[in-house]
């Protein structure tokens, strides 16, 4: 297992290849205020991939992995970080995202991995130009279609905090749509126990269990006008849910 695993990067190379994607807080990207557009850590998500390598891919006893029917949806991708850093450990990722300006950077985020690390990809038996699929669409007009195709797919996401007035409970709308599969790794935004409540009322409603993975800051760049200061941090929490049998 130990050669199987030296075959792939690091979760601290990772973290370093993370950090040169385009960002929603890079001056030539434009983000959308009402859909709270921030881009992920890229420590949060190294860390993340990192776990979802070392437990589904290791721990693949059905070997479900190497099963075309299988992969990960990257729901309201954004700039594609979560998905992108599990191409790197050999997953199949459906990105989905329904702004326009969001998903042409995510294409370029894609190009330069390509072009990039045509090599590592090589090394891992990997052909990540065919193992990756871009949805522009809004998650609320996903048809049935959509859900039976991959219904043996897992969701990463780092959903709206629903922060936003125009965007409030947007949350709740993601973790919905999430639950229509069987596991689901998300990021919130730990405020207080009323986060905690909220998430293990909701895990229940639809029949999930409800795992705090890990806890991290999450640094938010100065992008909008509103913002005062340079940059700020909040807690987040990772959390998996995984479907009651």
């Amino acid at each position: 297992m130990e050669n199987f695993i030296s075959k792939f990067i690091s979760k601290k190379e990772l973290e370093i290849i993370l950090s040169k994607l385009k960002k929603f807080e890079d001056e030539d990207v434009k983000s959308n205020i009402f859909l709270e557009q921030y881009s992920t850590n890229d420590v949060v998500a190294s860390e993340l991939a990192w776990f979802i390598f070392m437990n589904d891919k290791m721990n693949d006893k059905n070997n479900m992995i190497n099963n075309a029917d299988f992969g990960f949806i990257d729901l309201g991708s954004g700039t594609g970080i979560l998905g992108i850093s599990l191409l790197f450990y050999g997953f199949k990722i459906i990105f989905i995202e329904k702004d326009v300006n969001a998903v042409n950077v995510l294409k370029q985020n894609l190009n330069y991995i390509i072009t990039e690390y045509d090599e590592y990809f090589k090394s891992i038996n990997f052909d990540v130009k065919n193992n990756f699929v871009i949805i522009n669409k809004d998650i609320n007009d996903l048809d049935e279609s959509f859900f039976v195709n991959y219904k043996n797919f897992y969701v990463i996401m780092n959903p709206p905090f629903g922060a936003v007035k125009k965007n409030k409970h947007a949350d709740k709308n993601f973790l919905e749509k999430a639950f229509n599969f069987n596991k689901v790794y998300s990021i919130h935004n730990f405020e207080s126990e009323k986060t905690l409540n909220f998430l293990k009322s909701i895990s229940s409603d639809f029949n999930f269990s409800f795992k705090i993975l890990f806890e991290k800051d999450f640094i938010i760049k100065k992008q909008h006008f509103f913002h005062k200061k340079n940059k700020k941090t909040i807690k987040v929490i990772v959390v998996l849910f995984e479907k009651n049998k």
